[in-house]
Protein backbone atom coordinates (compact mmCIF):
# COMPACT_ATOMS: atom_id res chain seq x y z
CA UNK A 1 0.00 0.00 0.00
CA UNK A 2 1.28 3.21 -1.05
CA UNK A 3 3.11 5.33 1.74
CA UNK A 4 1.04 8.42 0.58
CA UNK A 5 -2.01 6.79 2.22
CA UNK A 6 -3.72 7.97 5.63
CA UNK A 7 -5.30 5.09 6.59
CA UNK A 8 -7.98 5.56 9.97
CA UNK A 9 -9.54 2.68 11.78
CA UNK A 10 -13.25 2.98 10.74
CA UNK A 11 -15.78 4.79 14.25
CA UNK A 12 -18.44 2.38 13.36
CA UNK A 13 -18.76 -0.62 15.21
CA UNK A 14 -17.36 -3.84 13.65
CA UNK A 15 -18.04 -7.66 14.54
CA UNK A 16 -15.52 -9.62 16.06
CA UNK A 17 -13.14 -10.57 13.49
CA UNK A 18 -13.46 -8.32 11.22
CA UNK A 19 -11.71 -4.77 10.13
CA UNK A 20 -12.51 -2.01 8.60
CA UNK A 21 -10.67 0.18 7.03
CA UNK A 22 -11.33 3.56 5.20
CA UNK A 23 -8.42 6.05 3.44
CA UNK A 24 -8.25 9.27 1.98
CA UNK A 25 -5.75 9.37 -0.94
CA UNK A 26 -3.77 12.42 -1.42
CA UNK A 27 -4.29 14.32 -4.39
CA UNK A 28 -1.70 15.09 -6.72
CA UNK A 29 -1.21 18.56 -5.23
CA UNK A 30 -0.87 17.42 -1.91
CA UNK A 31 1.49 14.63 -2.96
CA UNK A 32 4.11 16.75 -4.95
CA UNK A 33 3.77 19.83 -2.10
CA UNK A 34 4.47 17.22 0.41
CA UNK A 35 7.59 15.38 -1.86
CA UNK A 36 8.39 19.51 -2.77
CA UNK A 37 9.05 20.11 1.24
CA UNK A 38 10.88 17.23 1.55
CA UNK A 39 13.24 18.07 -0.84
CA UNK A 40 13.89 21.44 0.72
CA UNK A 41 14.38 20.20 4.01
CA UNK A 42 17.02 17.97 2.89
CA UNK A 43 18.97 21.17 1.73
CA UNK A 44 19.99 19.90 -1.53
CA UNK A 45 19.91 22.62 -4.32
CA UNK A 46 19.06 24.95 -1.63
CA UNK A 47 18.31 28.78 -2.47
CA UNK A 48 21.02 29.76 -5.18
CA UNK A 49 23.26 27.30 -4.74
CA UNK A 50 23.47 24.35 -7.00
CA UNK A 51 23.77 20.62 -5.73
CA UNK A 52 26.72 18.51 -5.58
CA UNK A 53 27.31 15.25 -5.55
CA UNK A 54 30.30 12.54 -5.55
CA UNK A 55 32.03 12.61 -9.13
CA UNK A 56 34.90 10.05 -7.89
CA UNK A 57 34.03 6.78 -6.97
CA UNK A 58 32.86 6.70 -2.93
CA UNK A 59 35.52 4.80 0.06
CA UNK A 60 33.88 4.53 2.84
CA UNK A 61 36.20 3.80 6.29
CA UNK A 62 34.72 3.58 9.19
CA UNK A 63 36.68 4.14 12.94
CA UNK A 64 36.41 4.14 16.56
CA UNK A 65 34.93 0.81 17.06
CA UNK A 66 36.18 -3.16 16.66
CA UNK A 67 36.73 -4.06 13.08
CA UNK A 68 33.44 -6.44 13.14
CA UNK A 69 31.45 -3.42 13.46
CA UNK A 70 33.36 -0.94 11.06
CA UNK A 71 32.77 -3.63 8.53
CA UNK A 72 29.32 -3.56 8.80
CA UNK A 73 29.02 -0.37 8.91
CA UNK A 74 31.08 0.07 5.49
CA UNK A 75 28.94 -2.67 3.72
CA UNK A 76 25.66 -0.85 4.58
CA UNK A 77 27.00 2.51 2.96
CA UNK A 78 28.18 0.92 0.31
CA UNK A 79 25.11 -0.74 -0.10
CA UNK A 80 22.96 2.26 -0.36
CA UNK A 81 25.29 4.10 -2.68
CA UNK A 82 25.08 0.83 -5.04
CA UNK A 83 21.46 1.00 -4.82
CA UNK A 84 21.40 4.57 -5.88
CA UNK A 85 23.58 4.36 -8.75
CA UNK A 86 26.58 5.72 -6.93
CA UNK A 87 30.21 4.35 -7.97
CA UNK A 88 31.85 2.79 -5.25
CA UNK A 89 35.86 1.92 -5.04
CA UNK A 90 37.67 -1.02 -4.42
CA UNK A 91 38.10 -2.48 -1.00
CA UNK A 92 41.70 -1.30 -0.46
CA UNK A 93 40.77 2.20 -1.34
CA UNK A 94 41.99 5.44 -0.32
CA UNK A 95 39.08 6.30 1.61
CA UNK A 96 37.15 9.82 0.80
CA UNK A 97 33.95 9.18 3.49
CA UNK A 98 35.00 8.85 7.18
CA UNK A 99 32.56 7.28 9.50
CA UNK A 100 33.83 8.15 13.19
CA UNK A 101 32.76 6.86 16.80
CA UNK A 102 33.55 9.25 19.31
CA UNK A 103 32.32 10.08 23.07
CA UNK A 104 31.91 13.42 22.24
CA UNK A 105 30.62 15.01 19.19
CA UNK A 106 31.14 18.32 19.94
CA UNK A 107 34.19 17.80 21.63
CA UNK A 108 35.46 16.29 18.47
CA UNK A 109 34.72 18.77 16.45
CA UNK A 110 36.62 21.30 18.25
CA UNK A 111 39.68 19.46 18.50
CA UNK A 112 39.58 19.32 14.76
CA UNK A 113 38.90 23.11 14.80
CA UNK A 114 41.91 23.31 16.71
CA UNK A 115 44.41 21.06 15.40
CA UNK A 116 43.82 21.62 11.65
CA UNK A 117 41.30 24.39 10.73
CA UNK A 118 41.87 23.15 7.16
CA UNK A 119 39.86 20.42 7.62
CA UNK A 120 36.78 22.54 8.12
CA UNK A 121 37.42 25.03 5.48
CA UNK A 122 34.73 24.86 3.63
CA UNK A 123 32.10 24.72 6.48
CA UNK A 124 30.19 28.47 6.74
CA UNK A 125 31.00 30.31 10.25
CA UNK A 126 26.87 29.83 10.64
CA UNK A 127 27.06 25.55 10.16
CA UNK A 128 30.28 26.03 12.59
CA UNK A 129 28.35 27.39 15.12
CA UNK A 130 25.90 23.86 15.02
CA UNK A 131 28.96 22.02 14.11
CA UNK A 132 30.59 22.47 17.50
CA UNK A 133 27.16 23.33 20.05
CA UNK A 134 25.05 21.08 18.64
CA UNK A 135 23.84 18.21 20.92
CA UNK A 136 22.68 16.12 18.08
CA UNK A 137 24.01 12.30 17.90
CA UNK A 138 25.15 12.79 14.45
CA UNK A 139 27.17 15.63 12.65
CA UNK A 140 29.02 15.92 9.34
CA UNK A 141 30.90 18.37 6.93
CA UNK A 142 32.11 17.68 3.55
CA UNK A 143 35.35 19.24 1.58
CA UNK A 144 33.42 20.59 -1.41
CA UNK A 145 34.96 21.65 -5.00
CA UNK A 146 33.53 22.70 -8.75
CA UNK A 147 34.52 22.19 -11.97
CA UNK A 148 33.04 23.69 -15.29
CA UNK A 149 30.55 21.75 -17.04
CA UNK A 150 32.62 19.04 -19.04
CA UNK A 151 34.34 18.25 -15.33
CA UNK A 152 37.74 19.95 -16.51
CA UNK A 153 39.51 22.37 -13.88
CA UNK A 154 38.48 23.21 -10.60
CA UNK A 155 40.06 22.00 -7.05
CA UNK A 156 41.12 18.80 -6.26
CA UNK A 157 43.60 17.27 -3.50
CA UNK A 158 44.06 14.09 -1.82
CA UNK A 159 42.34 12.90 1.45
CA UNK A 160 44.28 13.35 4.57
CA UNK A 161 43.85 11.02 7.54
CA UNK A 162 44.73 11.85 11.14
CA UNK A 163 44.75 9.39 13.21
CA UNK A 164 43.53 6.10 11.71
CA UNK A 165 43.59 2.73 12.41
CA UNK A 166 41.35 -0.12 13.75
CA UNK A 167 40.01 1.49 17.26
CA UNK A 168 41.16 5.15 16.21
CA UNK A 169 39.62 8.22 14.45
CA UNK A 170 40.21 9.94 11.10
CA UNK A 171 38.84 13.17 10.05
CA UNK A 172 39.56 13.44 6.01
CA UNK A 173 40.50 17.32 4.90
CA UNK A 174 38.56 18.65 2.89
CA UNK A 175 38.47 21.84 0.31
CA UNK A 176 36.52 24.57 -0.24
CA UNK A 177 34.90 24.89 -3.58
CA UNK A 178 31.61 27.27 -3.05
CA UNK A 179 32.76 29.42 -5.71
CA UNK A 180 31.58 28.21 -9.37
CA UNK A 181 34.57 27.91 -11.75
CA UNK A 182 33.93 28.62 -15.54
CA UNK A 183 35.23 27.52 -18.69
CA UNK A 184 35.74 30.30 -21.66
CA UNK A 185 32.42 28.61 -23.43
CA UNK A 186 29.47 30.89 -22.61
CA UNK A 187 26.54 29.30 -20.66
CA UNK A 188 23.47 27.55 -22.75
CA UNK A 189 20.19 28.87 -22.21
CA UNK A 190 19.03 25.86 -19.91
CA UNK A 191 22.62 25.27 -18.58
CA UNK A 192 25.54 26.58 -16.35
CA UNK A 193 29.22 27.20 -16.62
CA UNK A 194 29.96 25.29 -13.39
CA UNK A 195 29.06 22.00 -11.57
CA UNK A 196 29.85 21.78 -8.09
CA UNK A 197 31.55 18.32 -7.08
CA UNK A 198 31.48 16.40 -3.49
CA UNK A 199 35.66 14.95 -2.52
CA UNK A 200 35.34 14.18 1.01
CA UNK A 201 32.59 13.41 3.54
CA UNK A 202 33.27 13.49 7.15
CA UNK A 203 30.58 11.94 9.65
CA UNK A 204 31.03 12.40 13.64
CA UNK A 205 29.05 9.45 15.43
CA UNK A 206 28.24 10.39 19.46
CA UNK A 207 27.87 7.06 20.95
CA UNK A 208 26.34 8.25 24.09
CA UNK A 209 24.03 10.21 22.31
CA UNK A 210 22.95 7.69 20.08
CA UNK A 211 22.93 4.42 22.61
CA UNK A 212 20.31 2.62 21.73
CA UNK A 213 19.23 3.08 18.02
CA UNK A 214 19.95 0.10 16.06
CA UNK A 215 23.70 0.06 14.35
CA UNK A 216 22.45 -0.71 11.02
CA UNK A 217 19.71 2.36 11.56
CA UNK A 218 22.85 4.74 12.32
CA UNK A 219 24.88 3.10 9.41
CA UNK A 220 21.78 4.56 7.34
CA UNK A 221 21.72 8.03 8.34
CA UNK A 222 25.27 8.47 8.26
CA UNK A 223 25.14 6.86 4.40
CA UNK A 224 22.61 9.81 3.70
CA UNK A 225 24.25 12.42 4.59
CA UNK A 226 27.28 11.28 3.43
CA UNK A 227 26.53 10.66 0.05
CA UNK A 228 24.27 13.89 -0.66
CA UNK A 229 25.01 17.53 0.33
CA UNK A 230 22.56 17.13 3.44
CA UNK A 231 21.73 20.35 6.04
CA UNK A 232 21.37 19.36 9.60
CA UNK A 233 17.61 19.24 9.62
CA UNK A 234 16.18 21.45 12.22
CA UNK A 235 12.84 20.24 11.31
CA UNK A 236 13.80 16.81 9.26
CA UNK A 237 11.55 15.54 6.23
CA UNK A 238 8.69 13.61 6.27
CA UNK A 239 9.18 9.70 5.59
CA UNK A 240 13.50 10.09 6.03
CA UNK A 241 16.19 8.53 8.21
CA UNK A 242 16.55 12.07 8.95
CA UNK A 243 13.84 11.69 11.59
CA UNK A 244 15.89 8.49 13.32
CA UNK A 245 17.05 10.47 16.12
CA UNK A 246 13.49 12.00 16.99
CA UNK A 247 11.09 9.02 17.12
CA UNK A 248 10.69 8.76 13.09
CA UNK A 249 12.02 6.40 10.37
CA UNK A 250 14.22 3.26 11.82
CA UNK A 251 16.23 3.43 8.83
CA UNK A 252 16.54 4.76 5.25
CA UNK A 253 13.35 4.76 3.48
CA UNK A 254 12.08 4.39 -0.06
CA UNK A 255 11.61 8.07 -0.40
CA UNK A 256 15.43 8.33 0.64
CA UNK A 257 16.54 5.82 -1.63
CA UNK A 258 14.46 7.12 -4.47
CA UNK A 259 16.10 11.10 -3.41
CA UNK A 260 19.38 9.98 -3.96
CA UNK A 261 18.47 7.62 -6.77
CA UNK A 262 17.38 11.14 -8.40
CA UNK A 263 20.22 12.95 -7.25
CA UNK A 264 22.55 10.99 -9.30
CA UNK A 265 20.47 11.44 -12.70
CA UNK A 266 19.57 15.15 -12.64
CA UNK A 267 22.13 17.51 -14.56
CA UNK A 268 24.47 19.24 -12.51
CA UNK A 269 24.96 22.01 -14.64
CA UNK A 270 21.28 23.57 -14.27
CA UNK A 271 20.43 26.36 -11.75
CA UNK A 272 19.49 25.38 -8.40
CA UNK A 273 15.84 25.93 -9.00
CA UNK A 274 15.42 23.53 -11.99
CA UNK A 275 17.41 21.06 -10.09
CA UNK A 276 14.85 21.19 -7.07
CA UNK A 277 11.88 20.85 -9.50
CA UNK A 278 13.88 18.06 -11.38
CA UNK A 279 14.24 16.04 -7.97
CA UNK A 280 10.59 16.82 -6.51
CA UNK A 281 9.11 15.46 -10.03
CA UNK A 282 11.23 12.41 -10.32
CA UNK A 283 10.24 11.81 -6.27
CA UNK A 284 6.80 12.05 -8.18
CA UNK A 285 7.32 9.76 -10.80
CA UNK A 286 8.33 7.18 -8.59
CA UNK A 287 5.83 7.27 -6.52
CA UNK A 288 3.17 6.68 -8.73
CA UNK A 289 5.45 4.00 -10.60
Amino acid sequence: MSALLFLAIAAAPVQAGDIVVTGKAQTPQEERKELRDYVRKTGVAKGETQAARWIDRVCPRVYGVPAAVAEQVVARVRAVAEDAGIKTAKPNCEANIAITFVDDGAGFARIIQKKSRRHISSVSLRDKEELFASDAPVRWWYGLGATDRDGVGGASSAPALLGGGEGGVSVISGIAGNAPITSGNQPSIIGTNAIRTISTATVVIDVNRASGTPLDAVADYAAFVALAEIDPPKIAPQQSVLTLFAGGSGGLTARDRDFLTALYKIALNREAYQQRARLTGKLVKAVQD
